[in-house]
């Protein structure tokens, strides 16, 4: 068992439940509901509770058990840095996210080139080409206001060992932060960057 999704399904389980027990008390004091409408309503909310849990749950372990490799940060500490991984499962296509991104008070004016070589350790490259990445608006924990778009590529490994991941400004404005992801969907026991 995943203890950082069990952790998530819990608290979106509490947040249900709290949103449940509004209702129930909203309904009890100023709705005038019968106890048998709010009996029945707190049966559909434990209902949804609990299947809210179990697809939180299941979602985010099948987010984190099938990252092959996975890194989120500062450019700055991270710029030419290659990143080396071991290819687990040969011959199952693969995918790679590419996201530069801000966080806070900061926002994205211009857009970005990367580029971006992916391949095992010298041989030829299985990704190989300059990712350009627009500005567009977005909301959410990592982002505000106007970051970037994300790039995603799929590709298929054909022999296991270490592959290297190498990102790199092609020119123009440089991201604050970048988010690199590799998802292997043979994987079972894979782990998510800090703070995803």
């Amino acid at each position: 068992m995943n203890p950082t999704s069990l952790v998530f399904a819990l608290v979106m389980a509490g947040i249900v439940a709290a949103t449940a027990w509004f209702i129930d008390w909203g309904a009890r004091r100023h709705g005038h509901w019968s106890a048998r409408k709010r009996r029945l309503m707190r049966r559909f909310m434990f209902v949804l509770t609990v299947a809210t849990a179990l697809y939180a749950y299941f979602t985010d372990a099948r987010l984190r058990n099938q990252t092959l490799f996975e890194f989120a940060g500062p450019w700055k500490e991270n710029e030419g840095k290659t990143w080396t991984f071991p290819v687990e499962h040969p011959g199952i296509e693969h995918s790679l996210m590419i996201r530069p991104f801000v966080q806070g008070v900061e926002s994205a004016r211009h857009p970005v080139t990367l580029r971006v070589r992916f391949g095992k350790a010298g041989e030829a490259s299985l990704i190989a080409t300059d990712t350009e990445h627009p500005v567009v608006a977005k909301s959410g924990r990592n982002a505000a206001g106007r970051t970037w778009r994300e790039a995603s590529f799929r590709f298929t490994p054909e022999k296991a060992g270490p592959h290297e991941l190498k990102v790199e400004s092609a020119g123009g404005p440089i991201p604050p932060r970048l988010h690199l992801r590799v998802v292997d969907p043979e994987k079972r026991n894979g782990r998510r960057a800090a703070g995803y």
